[in-house]
């Protein structure tokens, strides 16, 4: 498999990561971190201003960026630590809308400032979670529970990906101010809005059913793992280079922390594991852009790779730091946080072994 960037897209894509790495300081974060809903409309706006939700919508409704080309932009998310629900509205949801041929509907959306949010309620989730829809023609009735469902308190539609009673997945969007909707709100360790979401027979309209809906749900997890292993290389390189500018400052016993021979030495690992990041978020993205060019398989392989770096580089970057890492006022440790849920977003080491080997079967099931 060759990488080779598309140079016609480099600027846009530099300029993508210039807006997002410019959006707030991280003493502005947590600032907003604080506000009640966790994050800010005015970020959001800005990042609609320049298009961003176009980014995976097909021409000539945006941009046709594809996975690849949302690899920096989740890349400069994860540096910054945003706390804007870019991957639940422009990733997730974006995906499932231009599916489902409805991208017009989600641009509208949008512009009006308007957040969308994902729900998965089939027993097969990463997280535990159960529901069941009752279709009618083009309208649905859905009950069902889901804990840490992100942006749930702040979002005004959710899509919900669930079961009928025979089996059948569908795809629904359901407006999240109506009677049959209750949100429990809380944060998670890294300060991300996230809502435990309890339905009962809310009214739905219907995305997708039977196949047409099982592909959109398996395409849309295969570029939400790849959105999350291109947001992991950020948070794991941001951590880096917090790292390396501490122990080039901090004297220890008359001379910097860089000078020492083990701190040298958990760097480079560091650096090796960041390598190891990297090539599995582009890994991934090609997997879901152009599957005849990797083998089945690939992209739960890159996001088992990441699984047993990213934390140990977070981990050994608040080591490094000594005290100071675990402080709030510091923003290495929120990195660690960071990581930590989008470790818990991909699955455990356990959970991604299980979906390798259920795909592989499927493959091989399929050849003969």
């Amino acid at each position: 498999m060759l990488f080779v960037p598309d140079t016609n897209d480099a600027e846009l894509t530099d300029a993508a990561e210039r807006l997002i790495d410019q959006l707030y300081s991280f003493e502005e974060r947590r600032a907003i971190a604080a506000n009640d809903e966790g994050w800010s409309r005015e970020i959001w706006r800005k990042l609609g201003d320049f298009g961003l939700w176009h980014a995976l919508l097909p021409d000539p409704a945006g941009l046709d960026f594809g996975a690849r080309k949302l690899l920096p932009v989740m890349r400069a998310i994860g540096r910054s630590l945003l706390l804007e629900p870019y991957f639940e509205t422009g990733v997730v949801a974006a995906s499932l809308f231009a599916a489902s041929d409805r991208s017009e509907e989600f641009l509208s959306m949008v512009e009006r400032g308007e957040i969308i949010s994902f729900v998965d309620l089939r027993s097969d989730a990463v997280s535990p979670a159960r529901g069941e829809a009752r279709l009618a023609s083009d309208e649905a009735l859905v009950s069902g529970d889901a804990i840490n469902v992100g942006y749930g308190a702040s979002c005004d539609w959710m899509i919900v990906a669930t079961r009928t009673a025979d089996g059948r997945d569908s795809v629904l969007l359901v407006a999240a101010d109506q009677p049959g909707v209750n949100v429990v709100e809380h944060r998670l360790i890294d300060n991300t809005p996230s809502a435990d979401v309890t339905l009962r027979d809310a009214s739905a309209s219907v995305l997708a059913i039977d196949d047409p809906a099982s592909d959109m749900i398996a395409r849309s997890r295969a570029l939400a793992d790849a959105a999350r292993l291109a947001e992991a290389l950020g948070v794991a390189e941001q951590a880096l280079a917090l790292t390396i500018e501490h122990v080039k400052t901090r004297v220890q016993f008359g001379g910097p922390l860089a000078a020492k021979q083990t701190v040298a030495h958990r760097i480079a690992d560091m650096q090796v594991a960041i390598e190891q990041i990297h090539s599995a978020a582009i890994l991934a993205a090609v997997a879901f852009d152009t599957p005849d060019q990797v083998e089945r398989g690939d992209a739960l392989r890159a996001a088992i790779a990441t699984s047993s770096h990213l934390r140990s580089v977070c981990e050994s970057a608040v080591q490094l730091h000594g005290a100071i890492g675990m402080t709030a006022e510091h923003a290495v440790g929120h990195h660690l946080a960071r990581a930590i849920v989008l470790e818990q977003g991909l699955g455990d080491r356990d959970s991604l072994l299980g979906r390798l080997a259920d795909e592989l079967e499927e493959s091989n099931e399929a050849n003969g």
